[in-house]
């Protein structure tokens, strides 16, 4: 189930196309990334962050925390869900999110997160939630 499955390997380079034919991006220090398992954190201020961060670690499935509305999005739901994302449910006291991301590290996965715990609206950086 977490392997590079097809999905995540046709998104990933169906992002990458779109964003190095959009943008003009430059990525730099990939040689610096440790064998898996590891966590990869970023700052959010941006919808292309997490493609950005997939492309980056582009020898791994990267297996982001995402926050549980996005499973309820008829698209979206089915695509985070068949791509190696974490539910996280926002203000939940549960450890079901920390727990699956623990076992996935333990499996030897690269853990993706977004210590903000959301996107910035203005672009600015945000302060990083305790329990990151």
């Amino acid at each position: 189930m977490f392997g590079l499955d097809i999905l995540y390997l046709l998104s990933r380079g169906a992002f990458e196309l779109a964003i190095r034919i959009l943008f003009k991006i430059k990525i730099e220090g990939t040689e610096n990334l440790p064998e898996a398992p590891y966590i990869v954190a970023s700052n959010h201020t941006s919808l292309l962050d997490p493609p950005l961060v997939g492309i980056a670690c582009k020898g791994n499935t990267v297996h982001f925390m995402v926050k549980q509305e996005l499973y309820d999005i008829p698209v979206i739901g089915y695509w985070t869900r068949n791509v190696a994302c974490i539910a996280v449910r926002r203000g939940d006291n549960s450890i079901k999110g920390l727990r699956e991301t623990v076992r996935r590290i333990k499996a030897g996965n690269v853990i993706g997160i977004f210590p903000e715990g959301t996107r910035s609206v203005d672009g600015s950086f945000q302060e990083a939630k305790t329990g990151t």
